[in-house]
């Protein structure tokens, strides 16, 4: 009795040779779908890279056109605060230089201009010489290195 069921297993557990082509197969299959999903992640990645590449180019491309309209508008503001700028525009509104004559002067009562504070010379103190070495720099910099490591070890 235990002859045959040791038969029957081997025959259950041995494979016809049509099933081992449909398991490679599937198998093959199987690595195909598993490439063809991540080509497809990796051309989104790609894809999603490339544009955000794309994208920063033309802002940048739009801050350096701002920057110089901005600096043309900046020299364009200079100019026009220029003296001779300011003279010409106002004789174009009409304006004339008045004339000794058709200065007006108000007096006010009780007041008086602020006097202008008097100038105190500040005496320039000597810079301190500078005399320390890279060595020295570095020794100094390596002991409180030192002396924190151990203030944080608790060592003595």
């Amino acid at each position: 009795m235990s002859q045959t069921r040791r038969e029957w297993l081997k025959h259950a557990l041995h494979q016809a040779p049509w099933r081992t082509q449909v398991q490679a197969t599937a198998l093959v299959a199987l690595g195909l779908v598993v490439s063809i999903i991540i080509g497809a992640l990796y051309l989104a990645q790609a894809t999603s890279t490339a544009t955000a590449g794309r994208d920063l180019k033309v802002l940048e491309r739009e801050l350096d056109r701002l920057e110089q309209e901005n600096n043309r508008l900046r020299a364009e503001v200079a100019s026009s605060q220029t003296v001779p700028y300011l003279t010409q525009r106002a004789r174009d509104l009409g304006f004339v230089q008045a004339g000794n004559d058709q200065v007006m002067y108000l007096v006010v009562n009780g007041y008086r201009p602020p006097e202008p504070e008097p100038v105190v010379p500040v005496a320039a103190e000597p810079l301190p010489e500078y005399d320390e070495t890279l060595n020295d720099w570095l020794s100094e910099q390596w002991n409180g290195f030192l002396e924190q490591l151990n203030l944080r070890t608790g060592g003595d």
